[in-house]
């Protein structure tokens, strides 16, 4: 959970303020606890609080609403969800993707294939992204 405040001089703050495990199960009012116990704990006052933001999973809609704050849903993940339903849907845009999966498996999978690409965007000078690490 984070924080986003204007000092009266208008500099902007954005702060880490709850990071936690929530090993219970993810529902409008083991959520809605959580923000509110997150509160106390940082003796807020609720006069400060003027939106909590929120994806548009019904859990966390119902959350909000239950801790009586103003409720404000992510423009971005509203536009995502949008995106998704409108194009990502399209059958020829998930054969386009499916084939651009595979591709990218393939260099992932062979170090052989991996190299050669590499060598190929080096000389070329096209940007080469790294691959990602993943610690297991």
């Amino acid at each position: 959970c984070t924080g986003h405040c204007i000092f009266d001089n208008f500099v902007q703050q954005v702060v880490v303020l709850h990071t936690r495990p929530f090993p219970k199960n993810h529902t409008g009012e083991n959520i809605s606890e959580i923000i509110q116990n997150m509160i106390q704990e940082f003796n807020i006052p609720d006069y400060k609080i003027h939106a909590i933001v929120h994806d548009n999973a019904a859990n966390m809609i119902c959350s909000v609403e239950a801790t009586g704050f103003h409720s404000l849903t992510y423009f971005l993940h509203t536009t995502q969800l949008a995106i998704n339903e409108c194009i990502l849907d399209q059958r020829y845009v998930k054969n386009i993707i499916v084939n651009c999966r595979k591709v990218a498996g393939h260099f992932n999978r062979s170090p052989l294939a991996y190299t050669k690409l590499y060598e190929i965007q080096r000389r070329l000078r096209i940007p080469f992204r790294q691959k990602d690490l993943f610690w297991r």
